[in-house]
Protein backbone atom coordinates (compact mmCIF):
# COMPACT_ATOMS: atom_id res chain seq x y z
CA UNK A 1 0.00 0.00 0.00
CA UNK A 2 2.88 2.37 0.79
CA UNK A 3 4.30 1.78 -2.67
CA UNK A 4 0.93 2.60 -4.21
CA UNK A 5 0.70 5.96 -2.43
CA UNK A 6 4.30 6.72 -3.38
CA UNK A 7 3.43 5.97 -7.00
CA UNK A 8 0.39 8.29 -6.89
CA UNK A 9 2.50 11.02 -5.28
CA UNK A 10 5.07 10.77 -8.06
CA UNK A 11 2.32 11.11 -10.65
CA UNK A 12 0.92 14.23 -9.02
CA UNK A 13 4.27 15.86 -8.31
CA UNK A 14 4.68 17.42 -11.80
CA UNK A 15 1.29 19.12 -11.44
CA UNK A 16 2.21 21.05 -8.31
CA UNK A 17 2.28 24.82 -8.80
CA UNK A 18 3.28 27.89 -6.88
CA UNK A 19 1.14 28.34 -3.79
CA UNK A 20 -1.70 30.83 -4.08
CA UNK A 21 -1.64 31.19 -7.87
CA UNK A 22 -4.31 29.78 -10.14
CA UNK A 23 -3.66 28.93 -13.78
CA UNK A 24 -4.96 30.62 -16.93
CA UNK A 25 -4.78 29.89 -20.66
CA UNK A 26 -5.84 31.80 -23.76
CA UNK A 27 -6.45 29.96 -27.03
CA UNK A 28 -8.01 31.65 -30.06
CA UNK A 29 -7.05 29.16 -32.76
CA UNK A 30 -8.99 26.45 -34.60
CA UNK A 31 -9.25 22.82 -33.49
CA UNK A 32 -9.67 23.88 -29.88
CA UNK A 33 -7.84 21.42 -27.59
CA UNK A 34 -10.65 21.25 -25.06
CA UNK A 35 -9.22 18.50 -22.86
CA UNK A 36 -5.79 20.11 -22.57
CA UNK A 37 -7.27 23.53 -21.80
CA UNK A 38 -9.55 21.98 -19.17
CA UNK A 39 -6.44 21.47 -17.03
CA UNK A 40 -6.36 25.24 -16.40
CA UNK A 41 -8.48 27.11 -13.85
CA UNK A 42 -9.27 30.04 -16.14
CA UNK A 43 -9.30 28.85 -19.78
CA UNK A 44 -10.33 31.36 -22.47
CA UNK A 45 -11.26 30.34 -26.03
CA UNK A 46 -12.42 32.03 -29.20
CA UNK A 47 -15.96 30.69 -29.38
CA UNK A 48 -16.24 31.42 -33.11
CA UNK A 49 -13.79 28.56 -33.73
CA UNK A 50 -16.29 25.95 -32.54
CA UNK A 51 -20.04 25.43 -32.44
CA UNK A 52 -20.07 24.75 -28.70
CA UNK A 53 -17.91 23.32 -25.92
CA UNK A 54 -18.18 19.57 -25.28
CA UNK A 55 -21.17 18.59 -23.16
CA UNK A 56 -19.03 17.60 -20.18
CA UNK A 57 -17.27 20.99 -20.21
CA UNK A 58 -20.27 23.29 -20.54
CA UNK A 59 -19.82 26.30 -18.28
CA UNK A 60 -16.11 25.69 -17.71
CA UNK A 61 -14.67 27.98 -20.39
CA UNK A 62 -14.58 31.73 -20.85
CA UNK A 63 -15.69 32.91 -24.28
CA UNK A 64 -13.76 35.76 -25.86
CA UNK A 65 -15.90 38.89 -26.45
CA UNK A 66 -14.71 42.23 -27.80
CA UNK A 67 -16.87 44.97 -26.29
CA UNK A 68 -15.03 48.11 -27.42
CA UNK A 69 -14.20 47.16 -31.01
CA UNK A 70 -15.50 44.99 -33.83
CA UNK A 71 -13.63 43.34 -36.68
CA UNK A 72 -15.38 43.46 -40.08
CA UNK A 73 -14.95 39.67 -40.27
CA UNK A 74 -17.20 39.04 -37.24
CA UNK A 75 -20.53 37.47 -38.11
CA UNK A 76 -22.41 40.16 -36.18
CA UNK A 77 -20.44 43.04 -37.75
CA UNK A 78 -22.97 43.42 -40.55
CA UNK A 79 -25.56 44.52 -38.01
CA UNK A 80 -23.38 47.32 -36.63
CA UNK A 81 -24.76 50.61 -37.89
CA UNK A 82 -22.34 53.30 -39.13
CA UNK A 83 -23.68 55.67 -36.47
CA UNK A 84 -22.41 53.30 -33.78
CA UNK A 85 -18.78 53.59 -34.97
CA UNK A 86 -16.68 56.45 -33.60
CA UNK A 87 -13.12 55.52 -34.55
CA UNK A 88 -10.65 52.99 -35.92
CA UNK A 89 -7.86 50.86 -34.50
CA UNK A 90 -5.40 50.76 -37.38
CA UNK A 91 -3.09 48.24 -35.70
CA UNK A 92 -5.83 45.58 -35.91
CA UNK A 93 -8.01 47.02 -38.70
CA UNK A 94 -11.01 47.11 -36.35
CA UNK A 95 -13.76 49.66 -35.67
CA UNK A 96 -14.10 51.44 -32.32
CA UNK A 97 -17.67 51.41 -31.01
CA UNK A 98 -19.70 54.19 -29.39
CA UNK A 99 -20.61 52.66 -26.05
CA UNK A 100 -22.77 55.63 -25.07
CA UNK A 101 -25.37 54.43 -27.58
CA UNK A 102 -28.10 52.42 -25.83
CA UNK A 103 -29.15 50.70 -29.06
CA UNK A 104 -25.62 49.45 -29.59
CA UNK A 105 -25.48 48.07 -26.04
CA UNK A 106 -28.77 46.24 -26.55
CA UNK A 107 -27.50 44.87 -29.86
CA UNK A 108 -24.34 43.47 -28.23
CA UNK A 109 -26.36 41.81 -25.47
CA UNK A 110 -28.85 40.24 -27.89
CA UNK A 111 -26.58 39.36 -30.82
CA UNK A 112 -23.26 38.57 -29.13
CA UNK A 113 -23.78 37.43 -25.53
CA UNK A 114 -27.14 35.66 -25.91
CA UNK A 115 -25.95 33.29 -28.68
CA UNK A 116 -22.88 32.37 -26.63
CA UNK A 117 -25.05 31.69 -23.61
CA UNK A 118 -27.24 29.43 -25.74
CA UNK A 119 -24.12 27.49 -26.82
CA UNK A 120 -23.28 26.71 -23.21
CA UNK A 121 -20.88 29.49 -22.23
CA UNK A 122 -21.47 30.95 -18.78
CA UNK A 123 -18.24 32.89 -18.49
CA UNK A 124 -16.81 35.64 -20.69
CA UNK A 125 -13.49 37.34 -21.29
CA UNK A 126 -14.11 41.00 -22.12
CA UNK A 127 -11.48 42.52 -24.40
CA UNK A 128 -10.86 46.02 -25.84
CA UNK A 129 -12.16 47.71 -22.70
CA UNK A 130 -9.85 50.69 -23.16
CA UNK A 131 -10.43 51.21 -26.89
CA UNK A 132 -12.55 54.29 -26.24
CA UNK A 133 -9.30 56.06 -25.36
CA UNK A 134 -8.47 56.00 -29.09
CA UNK A 135 -11.31 58.48 -29.68
CA UNK A 136 -10.37 62.11 -30.12
CA UNK A 137 -12.57 63.91 -27.62
CA UNK A 138 -12.73 65.82 -24.37
CA UNK A 139 -12.36 64.29 -20.94
CA UNK A 140 -16.14 64.46 -20.63
CA UNK A 141 -16.50 62.43 -23.85
CA UNK A 142 -14.17 59.76 -22.54
CA UNK A 143 -15.97 59.66 -19.21
CA UNK A 144 -19.26 59.11 -21.03
CA UNK A 145 -17.73 56.19 -22.92
CA UNK A 146 -16.47 54.67 -19.67
CA UNK A 147 -19.92 54.97 -18.11
CA UNK A 148 -21.49 53.39 -21.19
CA UNK A 149 -19.09 50.45 -20.96
CA UNK A 150 -19.83 50.06 -17.27
CA UNK A 151 -23.56 50.10 -18.01
CA UNK A 152 -23.10 47.43 -20.70
CA UNK A 153 -21.24 45.03 -18.39
CA UNK A 154 -23.83 45.52 -15.65
CA UNK A 155 -26.62 44.86 -18.17
CA UNK A 156 -24.98 41.60 -19.22
CA UNK A 157 -24.71 40.49 -15.59
CA UNK A 158 -28.37 41.35 -15.02
CA UNK A 159 -29.62 39.63 -18.20
CA UNK A 160 -27.66 36.44 -17.52
CA UNK A 161 -27.65 35.67 -13.79
CA UNK A 162 -24.56 33.79 -12.69
CA UNK A 163 -22.39 35.03 -15.56
CA UNK A 164 -18.74 35.53 -14.61
CA UNK A 165 -16.17 37.75 -16.28
CA UNK A 166 -12.45 38.21 -16.82
CA UNK A 167 -11.51 41.77 -17.78
CA UNK A 168 -8.65 42.75 -20.07
CA UNK A 169 -7.47 45.81 -18.18
CA UNK A 170 -10.59 47.87 -17.46
CA UNK A 171 -9.13 48.85 -14.09
CA UNK A 172 -11.38 51.93 -13.88
CA UNK A 173 -14.48 49.70 -14.21
CA UNK A 174 -13.79 47.54 -11.16
CA UNK A 175 -15.49 49.74 -8.52
CA UNK A 176 -18.83 49.12 -10.26
CA UNK A 177 -18.52 45.56 -11.61
CA UNK A 178 -15.92 43.76 -9.46
CA UNK A 179 -18.50 41.48 -7.84
CA UNK A 180 -19.02 39.76 -11.21
CA UNK A 181 -15.30 39.49 -12.02
CA UNK A 182 -13.08 36.43 -11.54
CA UNK A 183 -9.75 37.94 -12.64
CA UNK A 184 -8.14 40.92 -14.37
CA UNK A 185 -5.72 40.37 -17.24
CA UNK A 186 -3.37 42.63 -19.16
CA UNK A 187 -1.00 42.12 -22.04
CA UNK A 188 2.74 42.69 -22.15
CA UNK A 189 4.38 42.74 -18.76
CA UNK A 190 7.89 41.80 -19.93
CA UNK A 191 7.70 41.21 -23.68
CA UNK A 192 5.19 42.50 -26.23
CA UNK A 193 4.36 42.12 -29.89
CA UNK A 194 4.42 45.22 -32.12
CA UNK A 195 1.95 44.55 -34.98
CA UNK A 196 3.05 47.47 -37.14
CA UNK A 197 6.67 46.30 -37.06
CA UNK A 198 5.93 42.57 -36.76
CA UNK A 199 8.51 42.00 -34.07
CA UNK A 200 8.84 41.25 -30.37
CA UNK A 201 9.99 44.03 -28.08
CA UNK A 202 10.91 44.26 -24.40
CA UNK A 203 8.48 46.28 -22.32
CA UNK A 204 10.03 49.52 -20.99
CA UNK A 205 10.61 49.53 -17.25
CA UNK A 206 8.24 52.47 -16.63
CA UNK A 207 5.38 50.73 -18.44
CA UNK A 208 6.04 47.50 -16.58
CA UNK A 209 6.08 49.21 -13.19
CA UNK A 210 2.81 51.03 -13.97
CA UNK A 211 1.14 47.73 -14.79
CA UNK A 212 2.57 46.01 -11.71
CA UNK A 213 1.16 48.82 -9.55
CA UNK A 214 -2.30 48.35 -11.10
CA UNK A 215 -2.09 44.61 -10.55
CA UNK A 216 -1.20 45.13 -6.89
CA UNK A 217 -4.18 47.45 -6.44
CA UNK A 218 -6.51 44.83 -7.94
CA UNK A 219 -5.22 42.11 -5.62
CA UNK A 220 -5.26 44.23 -2.46
CA UNK A 221 -8.49 46.18 -3.02
CA UNK A 222 -10.66 43.54 -4.68
CA UNK A 223 -8.90 40.28 -3.79
CA UNK A 224 -8.86 39.25 -7.46
CA UNK A 225 -6.10 37.32 -9.23
CA UNK A 226 -4.19 39.09 -12.01
CA UNK A 227 -2.98 37.61 -15.31
CA UNK A 228 -0.16 38.79 -17.58
CA UNK A 229 -0.24 37.74 -21.24
CA UNK A 230 3.22 38.00 -22.79
CA UNK A 231 4.38 37.03 -26.27
CA UNK A 232 7.31 34.97 -27.49
CA UNK A 233 8.26 33.17 -30.73
CA UNK A 234 6.50 29.78 -30.92
CA UNK A 235 9.79 28.03 -31.69
CA UNK A 236 11.50 29.30 -28.53
CA UNK A 237 9.88 27.33 -25.73
CA UNK A 238 12.78 28.02 -23.38
CA UNK A 239 12.27 31.77 -23.71
CA UNK A 240 8.55 31.31 -23.01
CA UNK A 241 9.32 29.38 -19.83
CA UNK A 242 11.77 32.06 -18.71
CA UNK A 243 9.16 34.77 -19.23
CA UNK A 244 6.56 32.71 -17.36
CA UNK A 245 8.92 32.29 -14.40
CA UNK A 246 9.60 36.03 -14.27
CA UNK A 247 5.86 36.76 -14.26
CA UNK A 248 5.24 34.18 -11.52
CA UNK A 249 7.91 35.79 -9.37
CA UNK A 250 5.78 38.96 -9.34
CA UNK A 251 2.76 37.11 -7.95
CA UNK A 252 0.98 37.30 -11.32
CA UNK A 253 -0.54 34.39 -13.24
CA UNK A 254 1.48 33.97 -16.46
CA UNK A 255 0.46 33.04 -19.98
CA UNK A 256 3.14 33.20 -22.68
CA UNK A 257 2.10 32.42 -26.23
CA UNK A 258 2.46 33.59 -29.83
CA UNK A 259 0.79 36.83 -30.99
CA UNK A 260 -2.09 34.96 -32.66
CA UNK A 261 -2.76 33.04 -29.42
CA UNK A 262 -3.39 29.93 -31.52
CA UNK A 263 -1.01 27.60 -29.70
CA UNK A 264 -0.80 26.03 -26.26
CA UNK A 265 1.64 28.29 -24.53
CA UNK A 266 3.32 28.23 -21.12
CA UNK A 267 1.46 29.31 -18.03
CA UNK A 268 1.34 28.59 -14.32
CA UNK A 269 1.25 24.99 -15.51
CA UNK A 270 2.47 23.60 -18.83
CA UNK A 271 0.56 20.77 -20.43
CA UNK A 272 2.93 18.20 -21.89
CA UNK A 273 1.48 17.21 -25.28
CA UNK A 274 0.91 13.51 -25.91
CA UNK A 275 -0.62 13.62 -29.38
CA UNK A 276 1.58 12.87 -32.38
CA UNK A 277 0.46 13.83 -35.87
CA UNK A 278 1.10 10.61 -37.81
CA UNK A 279 0.98 11.23 -41.58
CA UNK A 280 0.98 8.39 -44.10
CA UNK A 281 0.86 8.43 -47.87
CA UNK A 282 -0.37 5.11 -49.14
CA UNK A 283 -1.20 4.76 -52.86
CA UNK A 284 -4.82 5.10 -53.84
CA UNK A 285 -6.74 1.90 -53.21
CA UNK A 286 -4.40 0.79 -50.41
CA UNK A 287 -5.48 0.45 -46.81
CA UNK A 288 -3.79 2.84 -44.41
CA UNK A 289 -3.89 0.14 -41.71
CA UNK A 290 -1.27 -1.76 -43.74
CA UNK A 291 1.06 1.21 -44.22
CA UNK A 292 4.63 1.17 -42.94
CA UNK A 293 3.70 3.95 -40.54
CA UNK A 294 1.18 1.66 -38.83
CA UNK A 295 3.25 -1.50 -39.05
CA UNK A 296 6.54 -0.10 -37.76
CA UNK A 297 5.92 3.18 -35.93
CA UNK A 298 2.46 3.02 -34.37
CA UNK A 299 3.20 0.52 -31.62
CA UNK A 300 6.39 2.25 -30.38
CA UNK A 301 4.52 5.56 -30.15
CA UNK A 302 1.66 3.98 -28.20
CA UNK A 303 4.11 2.12 -25.97
CA UNK A 304 5.57 5.50 -24.99
CA UNK A 305 2.13 6.81 -24.04
CA UNK A 306 1.78 8.95 -27.16
CA UNK A 307 -1.55 9.24 -28.94
CA UNK A 308 -1.31 9.05 -32.74
CA UNK A 309 -3.52 11.35 -34.80
CA UNK A 310 -3.60 9.43 -38.10
CA UNK A 311 -3.96 11.43 -41.32
CA UNK A 312 -3.36 10.85 -45.00
CA UNK A 313 -0.95 13.29 -46.60
CA UNK A 314 -3.83 14.54 -48.75
CA UNK A 315 -6.13 15.14 -45.76
CA UNK A 316 -6.62 18.60 -44.21
CA UNK A 317 -4.02 19.20 -41.52
CA UNK A 318 -4.75 20.71 -38.09
CA UNK A 319 -5.10 24.48 -38.15
CA UNK A 320 -3.21 26.97 -36.04
CA UNK A 321 0.22 26.54 -34.54
CA UNK A 322 0.88 22.97 -33.37
CA UNK A 323 3.50 23.95 -30.79
CA UNK A 324 2.31 22.80 -27.38
CA UNK A 325 -0.62 20.84 -28.83
CA UNK A 326 1.35 18.04 -30.50
CA UNK A 327 4.48 16.32 -29.24
CA UNK A 328 5.66 16.14 -32.84
CA UNK A 329 4.97 14.97 -36.37
CA UNK A 330 5.93 11.60 -37.84
CA UNK A 331 5.61 11.35 -41.61
CA UNK A 332 6.12 8.18 -43.66
CA UNK A 333 5.54 8.63 -47.38
CA UNK A 334 6.99 6.40 -50.09
CA UNK A 335 5.60 8.33 -53.04
CA UNK A 336 6.84 11.95 -52.89
CA UNK A 337 4.63 12.81 -55.86
CA UNK A 338 1.62 12.53 -53.52
CA UNK A 339 2.95 15.41 -51.43
CA UNK A 340 1.47 18.72 -52.59
CA UNK A 341 3.26 22.04 -52.55
CA UNK A 342 0.75 23.32 -50.04
CA UNK A 343 1.58 20.48 -47.67
CA UNK A 344 5.33 21.07 -48.05
CA UNK A 345 4.85 24.72 -47.12
CA UNK A 346 2.69 23.77 -44.13
CA UNK A 347 5.22 21.22 -42.86
CA UNK A 348 8.12 23.63 -43.27
CA UNK A 349 6.14 26.17 -41.26
CA UNK A 350 5.73 23.69 -38.41
CA UNK A 351 9.48 23.05 -38.39
CA UNK A 352 10.10 26.79 -38.27
CA UNK A 353 7.73 26.99 -35.27
CA UNK A 354 9.80 24.44 -33.39
CA UNK A 355 7.58 21.37 -33.80
CA UNK A 356 9.75 18.19 -33.86
CA UNK A 357 9.39 16.43 -37.22
CA UNK A 358 10.60 12.96 -38.20
CA UNK A 359 10.44 12.14 -41.92
CA UNK A 360 10.63 8.44 -42.77
CA UNK A 361 10.44 6.75 -46.13
CA UNK A 362 11.20 9.15 -49.00
CA UNK A 363 12.21 12.76 -48.44
CA UNK A 364 9.55 14.89 -50.18
CA UNK A 365 11.70 18.04 -50.33
CA UNK A 366 14.23 19.19 -52.91
CA UNK A 367 17.18 21.14 -51.43
CA UNK A 368 16.80 23.65 -54.26
CA UNK A 369 13.21 24.40 -53.25
CA UNK A 370 13.08 27.55 -51.04
CA UNK A 371 10.28 25.93 -49.04
CA UNK A 372 12.77 23.38 -47.70
CA UNK A 373 14.89 26.07 -46.02
CA UNK A 374 13.80 25.23 -42.43
CA UNK A 375 15.14 21.70 -42.96
CA UNK A 376 18.61 23.04 -43.85
CA UNK A 377 19.07 20.39 -46.55
CA UNK A 378 22.35 20.36 -48.45
CA UNK A 379 23.51 18.64 -51.61
CA UNK A 380 25.90 15.74 -51.21
CA UNK A 381 29.54 16.32 -52.19
CA UNK A 382 29.85 14.75 -55.63
CA UNK A 383 29.93 11.16 -56.81
CA UNK A 384 31.50 9.75 -53.67
CA UNK A 385 28.66 11.06 -51.52
CA UNK A 386 26.05 9.76 -53.94
CA UNK A 387 27.55 6.25 -53.96
CA UNK A 388 28.09 5.91 -50.21
CA UNK A 389 24.65 6.61 -48.76
CA UNK A 390 24.53 5.17 -45.30
CA UNK A 391 22.76 5.90 -42.06
CA UNK A 392 24.68 7.72 -39.38
CA UNK A 393 23.08 8.67 -36.05
CA UNK A 394 22.48 12.37 -35.59
CA UNK A 395 22.72 14.13 -32.20
CA UNK A 396 19.31 14.19 -30.55
CA UNK A 397 18.22 17.75 -29.70
CA UNK A 398 18.45 18.37 -25.96
CA UNK A 399 15.51 20.76 -25.96
CA UNK A 400 13.05 18.06 -27.06
CA UNK A 401 14.40 14.82 -25.57
CA UNK A 402 11.13 12.95 -25.02
CA UNK A 403 9.83 13.00 -28.57
CA UNK A 404 13.23 12.94 -30.24
CA UNK A 405 14.20 9.76 -28.44
CA UNK A 406 10.89 8.20 -29.31
CA UNK A 407 11.43 8.79 -33.00
CA UNK A 408 15.19 8.84 -32.95
CA UNK A 409 16.00 5.95 -35.22
CA UNK A 410 15.76 5.33 -38.89
CA UNK A 411 13.01 2.79 -39.60
CA UNK A 412 13.18 0.26 -42.39
CA UNK A 413 12.58 1.53 -45.88
CA UNK A 414 9.56 0.39 -47.86
CA UNK A 415 9.77 -3.23 -49.02
CA UNK A 416 8.21 -2.09 -52.28
CA UNK A 417 11.03 0.29 -53.09
CA UNK A 418 13.15 -0.75 -56.09
CA UNK A 419 16.07 1.40 -54.95
CA UNK A 420 17.10 -0.44 -51.78
CA UNK A 421 19.39 -3.32 -51.01
CA UNK A 422 18.15 -5.93 -48.60
CA UNK A 423 20.40 -6.65 -45.71
CA UNK A 424 19.50 -10.25 -45.05
CA UNK A 425 21.95 -11.13 -42.36
CA UNK A 426 19.94 -11.18 -39.13
CA UNK A 427 23.08 -10.94 -37.07
CA UNK A 428 24.33 -7.86 -38.90
CA UNK A 429 20.86 -6.41 -38.73
CA UNK A 430 20.80 -6.88 -34.95
CA UNK A 431 24.26 -5.39 -34.57
CA UNK A 432 23.26 -2.42 -36.68
CA UNK A 433 20.28 -1.54 -34.48
CA UNK A 434 22.40 -2.00 -31.35
CA UNK A 435 24.88 0.54 -32.73
CA UNK A 436 22.26 3.31 -32.74
CA UNK A 437 22.05 5.79 -29.83
CA UNK A 438 20.22 4.64 -26.71
CA UNK A 439 16.56 4.48 -27.58
CA UNK A 440 13.48 3.49 -25.60
CA UNK A 441 12.42 1.07 -28.34
CA UNK A 442 13.65 -0.87 -31.34
CA UNK A 443 11.94 -1.84 -34.56
CA UNK A 444 11.37 -5.51 -35.19
CA UNK A 445 11.71 -6.18 -38.91
CA UNK A 446 12.68 -9.65 -40.09
CA UNK A 447 14.16 -8.42 -43.36
CA UNK A 448 15.80 -5.22 -42.09
CA UNK A 449 16.46 -2.72 -44.86
CA UNK A 450 19.23 -0.34 -45.69
CA UNK A 451 18.65 3.02 -47.36
CA UNK A 452 19.28 3.40 -51.11
CA UNK A 453 22.78 2.68 -52.33
CA UNK A 454 22.36 4.93 -55.35
CA UNK A 455 19.38 6.19 -57.35
CA UNK A 456 18.54 9.47 -55.55
CA UNK A 457 17.48 12.14 -58.00
CA UNK A 458 18.94 14.82 -55.75
CA UNK A 459 21.43 13.45 -53.15
CA UNK A 460 21.16 15.37 -49.94
CA UNK A 461 22.34 15.38 -46.36
CA UNK A 462 21.48 17.17 -43.15
CA UNK A 463 24.17 19.25 -41.43
CA UNK A 464 25.07 18.53 -37.78
CA UNK A 465 22.71 19.93 -35.18
CA UNK A 466 19.56 19.82 -37.30
CA UNK A 467 16.64 18.41 -35.31
CA UNK A 468 16.09 15.26 -37.35
CA UNK A 469 16.46 11.68 -36.10
CA UNK A 470 19.05 10.66 -38.68
CA UNK A 471 21.38 12.02 -41.34
CA UNK A 472 22.36 10.77 -44.76
CA UNK A 473 26.03 11.19 -45.59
Amino acid sequence: MARFFLFVFCLLLPLTVSAGLRSAAFYYGPDIPWNELAAFDLPVVEAAQSDAPPAHLVGEFYAYVSLGEVLPSRDYASGIKPAWIVGENRDWQSRVLDLTNADLRDYLVDEVIAPLWAQGYRKFFFDTLDSYRLIEGTSADLEAQREGLQTLISAIAEAFPGARFILNRGFELLPAVHEHVDAVAAESLYQRWVPAEKRYQPVPEDDRQWLLDRFEEVRERYDLPTIAIDYAPPGDRADARTLADRIKARGVIPWVSNPALDMLGVGQIEVMPRRVLAIHGEPKGSRWEQSELVRFALMPMQFLGLVPDMRDVADPMPGGTLTGRYAGIVMWVNEPDRVSGRFRKWLAGQVADGVPVAILGQMPFDPEDPVSKPFALQHGAGREARSRHRLSPAPLPAARPAFSRAAGSSPPSSPRSNSIRRWRSKRRCRDYWKSLPRLPWTLANPGCSLPPATSSTHPWRLPPGVAMPWTLS
